[in-house]
């Protein structure tokens, strides 16, 4: 009662500036007012508050599942770092707040988007009629609706997976980690495999060139000087064989190495209690609301008589 009687003044004082009739009250006139409007005000407010609470009480319940995971340095990709002791002491397996916001964007990709969706078959658990591209769209408007991402100052990136289940959402959770860690992965180490086949190509050049110039000494007259030139040819691409196999089996190793582009720091487990809604916090706030506008029609009301 008393905080509604402390709505009161404070409405009393805003109305005040809006109907200048009502400025020459005194506090035993607010008084009086509150208890000739007492019942219809307390009716209102009552009326209002059990209606949010029946609406609370009967939206869906959501649970929230957190993964929390680190970016990873990009170096653990280069074959550098795998081959270097040196290397692998001065630089950390964490990367930095750069990558940090590489990964942010990952996580925001439509590609990642498409995965939950078609991994989760969000649009049969959306309840959504629409199919094909249609379809599509609104289940990933819904799905970004129930996700969120979340860079802390530590430099962690929390991923934030809302659901009816709690082992449903703690799978999504995990899942789109796994496939942000796998998108990250595949940037890292892309450009490794690249290396690798053009390696491989080269490579197949020079052992050919090799067999020509060996063929072209045994089967040919040539005279000792070209002889001498061509060994000597012969040499050079055998010294280039020998750097490709070093160098092939190196980018061999760092791309099966496949090093990952972001470290898991906590999996997302079920949660024992729901997330959304608070239902304290939203009854709350709609008796608060309901007590002002109460308030404001009883003053309405009263300077339109008066």
């Amino acid at each position: 009662m008393s905080q509604i009687l402390l709505y009161f003044v404070l409405t009393f004082n805003f109305m005040s500036s809006k109907f200048p009739s009502l400025s020459d009250f005194q506090l035993h006139d607010v008084i009086a007012l509150f208890g000739k409007w007492k019942k219809q005000l307390l009716t209102f407010v009552i009326s209002i508050t059990v209606l949010a609470s029946l609406i609370v009480f009967i939206l869906p319940q959501k649970f929230l599942a957190t993964a929390v995971c680190f970016p990873s340095n990009p170096l653990l990709a280069d074959k550098s770092f795998i081959f270097n002791e040196n290397i692998q002491s001065l630089y950390a397996t964490y990367g930095s707040s750069a990558e940090l916001e590489r990964l942010m964007s990952t996580a925001q990709l439509d590609t990642l988007y498409r995965f939950a969706a078609y991994q989760f078959d969000l649009r049969k658990r959306y309840k959504i009629s629409d199919t094909g591209a249609l379809g599509l769209k609104k289940t990933i408007k819904e799905f970004k609706e129930n996700y969120n991402i979340e860079k802390t100052v530590l430099g962690e990136l929390k991923i934030h997976v809302w659901d009816e289940d709690a082992k449903r959402s703690a799978q999504m959770a995990n899942s789109i980690v796994a496939e942000i860690g796998n998108l990250s992965s595949y940037q890292n180490n892309g450009f490794n495999t690249k290396i690798l086949v053009a390696l491989k190509e080269q490579y197949e050049l020079e052992k050919k060139s090799f067999i020509t110039l060996a063929d072209t000494i045994e089967n040919s007259n040539l005279k000792n000087a070209e002889k001498e030139l061509i060994a000597l040819k012969k040499k050079s691409i055998t010294d280039n064989l020998v750097r490709y196999e070093k160098l092939i089996n190196e980018f061999s190793v760092a791309v099966r190495a496949n090093a990952p582009g972001l470290q898991i720091q906590e999996y997302a487990t079920p949660q024992a209690k729901p997330d959304k809604p608070e239902k304290l916090s939203i009854v709350f706030i709609a008796f608060l609301l309901s007590c002002f506008f109460g308030l404001l029609l009883m003053f309405t009301l009263e300077n339109r008589r008066s």
